[in-house]
């Protein structure tokens, strides 16, 4: 298990947001985080999550649609895989 922290500022720049617009997403609940010290950290794997939600945002698409599109390209690709390797033995 990551025990690493980010610190906000690093998020901040990171992505380009200010540290007060982070701090403003932590209180609607939009970016989770963990305070130790009175000074905000974001564990790795929210951190990701955060991203991933910006960007469906930045494409107008929901979290649920954009995993969706993710899976049905991944059975996609599973299946042409599937295929070559069935073609190659034959």
């Amino acid at each position: 298990m990551n025990t690493e922290l980010i610190r906000l500022k690093n998020i901040s720049e990171m992505t380009s947001l200010s540290v007060i617009t982070l701090r403003r997403m932590i209180k609607r609940n939009e970016l989770k985080a963990v305070v130790i010290g009175g000074n905000y950290y974001i564990r790795p794997n929210d951190y990701i999550e955060f991203m991933f939600n910006l960007e469906c945002e930045r494409l107008g698409i929901t979290s649920e649609e954009a995993k969706r599109l993710m899976k049905e390209e991944q059975e996609k690709k599973m299946a042409e895989l599937s295929n070559k390797v069935n073609s190659a033995k034959n």
